[in-house]
């Protein structure tokens, strides 16, 4: 008989007299496969059964081999299968349904005829193997659905919901009677109507093209309202499954606090880098352009100061020399912008310092505009330079009288929380006092809000500002040790807030109030005057003979200390030398000279930044200090205090 043995994956047909012996290795194969696998004679009986069909056809041991299978279901359907391919000979394949102790079931069997000499089929050999069941299939999809981590709806072509899942309630809490359908869903989930029309745009994208690409901007996330009228942000995958369109959410609200969180840190930090960067490019030029600065004005108060000097050309050397204190002007607030300038701190009550500016302030603002101090009970005291944070205030009132074109209220308030700063500062310490500045002009948006502290920025007309006050503002603040904040909303008016470091266990001291100018005094003292600027050093020498006194100028260094060693200089009473110095530093020159001519003073002057001031050395030697640009009368002021006149 023809034999069918299962070799290399496939099955092999054999003529054989009878049937292979039941322990051959291809018993083995099929034992193994999950098909039902039968054979039988000529006469429809059984003559092999793998394990699979004595299961899944519920045969007891007994009736695998030699019996009928009439009354067996589902057996029998396999039997009558065969005996059907025995009267035709031909090969069968069918799809049935069957019944099993697991409930009915779709089957495909297929069976093969095995020929004899005669032409006859002499035995049978089939397999039977299970079909997809559709209805399982959707339970088990919606059993997938249903557990799911994450929001999932389900639509028909037309928009009508057809499922959602648990996780789909839980999160947005809309049910099927909420929302039927897509268009409830745009109304309730995206009251924008701009927004909607986006969405909407989305869905009918998905429904004619199966998805939506997420490469695509517009598909990426959406901002939907929940039920309780929260607003979650979601990334919606969306994609057509036949007649459906499946909705996958995904909640990225907090991904996008947090990368907004990230972008504001960023920015700052940018910001930061470049205030910094502008900084030092301000400390690097200050000290060539200080020292042009003090020669001009110099020279300008030598030529004013010339007998027989016409009026025009008098009028002349003014309009230089008013020039010349603006360039000072915007290089000190460069300086002040980059926190490079040379600060005198002390301990300053703020309610004195505010009470002191009242009235020029008033005068600088104008009777249109009210103003008004709130005051705390409590002195806050404060480490800081008065003269710069009075800068600071001014630069704060003008631009509040700016901002209130037809008049208003300018409030300056000082106060002593008791909570700690902001958490998005850091100033150094627990404990602050803060100043603020009120106005209840036009306010800001968000967009100039952005740029207020960046230098040269301004919203004023062309000429009516350098953008420089601002800028100034916050450079004096954080070299201070503080932080400064502002709140504005367009027609609301603005608030900027000083935070400064508070001082513990003392109740301040006032800042003294502005010295007037003094007379300048005459002297007969004799000066070691020590300057690399060829031009400064002519000018500075000038004035100081002018003033009666005599001077001894050098450029170099070394030649002041040959001078001083020399026996003909029999006293000099101060030396005057510029900080950075090629050879010899001004303190090194200073440390050496004095230990030439104990008693002798010193004056330090200098136009580099307050960091190679401090670099040097010259604030630890508490001793005195002069900034480039100088003007004349400055200098013969200094002089004098520094000979202790």
């Amino acid at each position: 008989m023809t034999a069918i043995r299962f070799g290399g994956g496939r099955l092999i047909r054999e003529e054989e007299e009878g049937a292979r012996p039941p322990g051959s290795d291809d018993r083995g194969i099929a034992e193994l496969s999950t098909d039902r696998i039968a054979r039988f004679d000529g006469e429809g009986v059984c003559l092999y059964a793998n394990s699979a069909a004595n299961i899944r056809l519920g045969l007891r041991a007994s009736e695998r081999i030699g019996g009928s299978w009439a009354a067996r279901e589902p057996a029998a359907t396999l039997q009558r299968a065969a005996r059907s391919v025995l009267e035709s000979g031909r090969g069968l394949e069918a799809e049935t349904e069957i019944r099993t102790p697991e409930g009915p079931r779709r089957v495909r069997t297929r069976c093969v005829p095995e020929g004899g000499k005669d032409g006859r089929p002499r035995s049978v050999l089939c397999f039977q193997s299970d079909l997809p069941d559709a209805r399982e299939g959707e339970k088990q999809f919606q059993l997938l659905i249903r557990r799911l981590p994450i929001p999932v709806s389900i639509t028909d072509g037309g928009g009508r919901f057809l499922s959602f899942n648990d996780r789909f309630q839980e999160t947005f809490g809309y049910t099927l009677e909420d929302i039927p359908d897509i268009a409830t869903w745009w109304l309730r989930a995206y009251p924008d109507p701009e927004y909607r029309q986006q969405v909407q745009d989305v869905w009918r994208y998905a429904v004619d093209n199966g998805r939506w690409d997420l490469t695509e901007p517009k598909f990426l996330v959406y901002r939907v309202t929940c039920r309780n009228g929260s607003v979650r942000d979601m990334e919606i995958i969306g994609t057509r499954i036949g007649p459906m369109v499946l909705y996958l959410f995904r909640d990225v609200t907090e991904n996008r606090r947090t990368e907004e969180a990230l972008a504001g840190l960023r920015e700052q930090l940018f910001q930061a880098q470049k205030m910094e960067a502008i900084g030092r490019l301000a400390g690097g030029v200050a000290h060539d352009f200080n020292n042009i600065l003090t020669a001009v004005l110099g020279f300008s108060n030598l030529i004013r100061t010339e007998s027989g000097l016409s009026e025009s050309v008098g009028k002349y050397v003014g309009e230089i020399e008013k020039a010349t204190r603006r360039a000072a002007d915007l290089t000190r607030q460069l300086l002040a912008f980059g926190r490079k300038q040379m600060l005198q701190p002390r301990v300053i009550d703020l309610n004195s310092l505010v009470t002191n500016l009242q009235g020029m302030l008033q005068r600088l603002i104008g009777e249109d505009i009210r103003l008004v101090s709130r005051l705390d009970r409590e002195p806050p005291c404060t480490l800081a330079d008065p003269g710069q944070i009075e800068q600071v205030i001014t630069n704060l009132v003008v631009n509040a009288r700016d901002a209130m074109q037809r008049g208003g209220t300018l409030t300056l308030e000082t106060r002593n929380p008791e909570t700690g700063p902001p958490s998005t500062m850091e100033i150094g310490q627990d404990r602050f006092v803060i100043l603020s500045v009120i106005d209840t002009g036009c306010g800001m948006d968000e967009k100039v809000r952005s740029h207020l502290f960046e230098p040269f920025f301004t919203t004023k007309e062309k000429g009516k500002g350098t953008g420089l006050g601002l800028s100034t503002a916050y450079g004096i603040v954080k070299q201070s040790g503080g932080h400064i904040t502002v709140s504005s909303e367009p027609g609301k008016g603005s608030c900027f807030s000083l935070y400064l470091p508070r001082v513990r266990g003392e109740k301040g001291r006032p800042a003294p109030a502005r010295e007037s100018a003094a007379p300048l005094r005459q002297g007969t003292e004799t000066v070691l005057l020590v300057e690399d600027e060829e031009n400064l050093l002519a000018m500075t020498a000038k004035v100081l003979e002018r003033l009666g006194y005599h001077v001894i100028a050098t450029q170099d260094p070394g030649e002041a200390l040959a001078r001083l060693g020399a026996i003909d200089v029999a006293r000099v009473d101060l030396l005057i030398t510029d900080v950075v110095m090629p050879g010899l530093s001004g303190p090194e020159l200073a440390d050496r000279a004095v230990a030439l001519r104990p008693g002798m003073k010193v004056l330090f002057v200098s136009g580099h930044a307050d960091e190679t001031i401090q670099r040097m050395g010259v604030r630890e030697r508490g001793v005195a200090f002069l900034q480039k640009p100088f003007t004349p009368d400055a200098l013969a002021q200094k002089v004098r205090q520094t000979l202790g006149g």
